[in-house]
This record gives C-alpha cells, sequence and structure tokens, in this order.
C-alpha cells in the first residue's frame, strides 16, 4: 500500500516571512521553466534577508506535454 503525503511541498526561507511566494511546478513544463530562471533572478535576498519564504509544489497534469513532468514527481514522491 503506498504512503500518502499530505502537503509535501519544498520551500526555502523561514515560515515567519511576511510574504510567501506559492508556485506550482511540472518538471516538463517550459513556463514553469521561464518563471524558475527570473525567480532565481530575484528572490535570492530577500529569502536571505528574512523577507520571503518560497514554497514549491508539485502540480501533475495528465497532459500529453507534462507528462514527464509527472512521472518525475511520482518518481519522487511529490
Amino acid at each position: 500500500m503506498a504512503t500518502v503525503i499530505e502537503n509535501a511541498f519544498l520551500s526555502c526561507g523561514r515560515e515567519d516571512a511576511p510574504v510567501k511566494v506559492e508556485v506550482f511546478l511540472n518538471l516538463a513544463c517550459p513556463y514553469c521553466a521561464t518563471f524558475f530562471q527570473a525567480a532565481d533572478d530575484v528572490l535570492p535576498p530577500y529569502l536571505a534577508s528574512g523577507q520571503v519564504q518560497y514554497v514549491i509544489k508539485h502540480y501533475d497534469k495528465p497532459r500529453e506535454m507534462l507528462l514527464y513532468g509527472t512521472l518525475a514527481n511520482a518518481f519522487f514522491g511529490l
């Protein structure tokens, strides 16, 4: 029997940060890749200063284009 993990997500930054940036990720999504490149340029100073918590949730969608990302999420167990 598979174990279900509720609220499984990745996060960076302090839990009590005043601003939370919550994003949904599919590893095969080209739009996600564009967003994460921009976030990597902008968010690090805010994370380091404790102003922002960055929460990444995996998003599975049964579209052919996103199937590889959905399979990767299943493999990682997220």
